[in-house]
């Protein structure tokens, strides 16, 4: 019997093309945002990262938030947001709200 696989994301995906930093002990590395969601986001970076703590990504349209690094691959890393469920929340209503003002389809 063929099992079907789940979707382990728990919020929506927005694609979108945004400038970001990414802060890895105390040195910047420029980014661009691919796609973000309350629970992480997919950046492209030209530089390499590598997977240490502390990390915090500032993204020009959301705010900062502290990182860690879930996957990379080429010049891309996944990265999942290390807040609360309500802090989780109000970025969730933040990427609503830039949907409606941006006529955003996700």
């Amino acid at each position: 019997m063929e099992q079907q696989k789940t979707d382990r994301r728990s919020w929506q995906r927005v694609s979108i093309d945004s400038g970001a930093e990414l802060n890895v002990s105390d040195a910047n590395h420029s980014a661009r945002v691919i796609d973000i969601s309350a629970g992480g986001a997919l950046l492209s970076v030209n530089s390499n990262v590598l997977n240490e703590d502390p990390m915090a990504l500032s993204i020009l349209q959301f705010g900062k938030y502290d990182v860690a690094v879930v996957r990379q691959w080429n010049d891309r890393i996944a990265v999942k947001f290390h807040h609360d469920e309500e802090d989780q929340d109000t970025l969730q209503e933040d990427l609503d709200a830039f949907c409606r003002e941006n006529d955003y389809d996700y």
